[in-house]
């Protein structure tokens, strides 16, 4: 699991209380188990999971807080790390999930803050897009060549709607049509 480094400084200090409290138990006689685990029981065995559930709910009733349960957490935290810049391939592998599909539509949710800047980004595009000359700005963008700064079309013209009777095209000279006989389905350049 990647962490970053202030979590990490955070888990070796309680690395470390958890080896000096080991240390007394065993000076005091006590049995002390080192499970390898970071948070443990006093006598160092795995914290049984109802324990943290009903820890996680009292804390969340002294807070004031809307019912939320652990396994909430990991959505939060999906959502918050995708709010905050992270890309989905990402946040897939730190759940992870197989299909990037369950991580996008079950796990995140887009944030108030995000939406908001999604909206003011588009209206800003839009603004920009509807002053005068914004288009002849985006097809000169488009022709730049940044190697060799000559002016080359990066993109395919449009094509002219085909407007009956305004100089609409000529068909092509062969038209395949599709001809059906009771065995064989073949193309014929009839």
């Amino acid at each position: 699991v990647a962490l970053d480094k202030h979590t990490m400084h955070v888990l070796r200090q309680q690395r470390e209380r958890q080896q000096e409290r080991r240390a007394r138990r065993v000076g005091a006689g006590k049995v002390c188990h080192d499970s390898g685990y970071v948070f443990t029981s006093p006598d160092g065995l795995p914290l049984h999971p109802g324990y943290l559930t009903q820890r996680l709910r009292l804390l969340v009733n002294r807070a004031g807080l809307p019912p939320i349960r652990l396994h909430d957490l990991r959505h939060g935290a999906a959502s918050l790390a995708h709010s905050a810049g992270a890309d989905m391939k990402t946040v897939q592998h730190q759940l992870g999930h197989a299909n990037i599909g369950v991580t996008a539509n079950i796990y995140t949710t887009v944030l108030p803050p995000a939406a908001h800047k999604a909206a003011e980004v588009t209206a800003s595009y839009l603004i920009e897009a509807s002053k005068p000359g914004a288009e002849v700005k985006r097809q000169i963008d488009r022709t730049r060549d940044t190697d060799d700064g000559t002016a080359m079309a990066k993109t395919e013209p449009r094509p002219e709607p085909d407007i009956p009777g305004a100089g609409a095209r000529r068909p092509p000279k062969h038209t395949p049509r599709l001809r059906v006989s009771r065995c064989h389905t073949y193309r014929s350049a009839k």
